[in-house]
């Protein structure tokens, strides 16, 4: 199972944001749960394990700690950093 979380505390104050990331980072500890989070929050980028940066949809720079023969194996909380763009008509 994998949990895909878009900004899962972009609308919310800190106080409730630090419980959902506290949710998803428990469910990820004790069940095991894969979970792909993006972000523009350097806050929430921190608390995880793995993160990946992307600039114009392709990898610009991932910081795993793993082998790469190991990243597949280990349940991973990756928080994928957005380019913000603006965009005129």
């Amino acid at each position: 199972v994998i949990l895909l979380a878009d900004e899962p505390t972009g609308n919310l104050d800190s106080t409730s944001g630090k419980e959902i990331m506290d949710c998803i980072l428990r469910l990820n500890a004790e069940h095991g749960l894969t979970v792909i989070i993006v972000t523009h929050d350097a806050t929430i980028a921190s608390r995880t394990q793995r993160i990946i940066r992307l600039i114009d949809g392709a990898i610009d720079q991932d910081n795993s700690p793993l082998p790469d023969q190991a990243i597949w194996a280990a349940p991973k909380v990756v928080p994928v950093a957005k380019e913000k763009k603006s965009f005129t008509a």
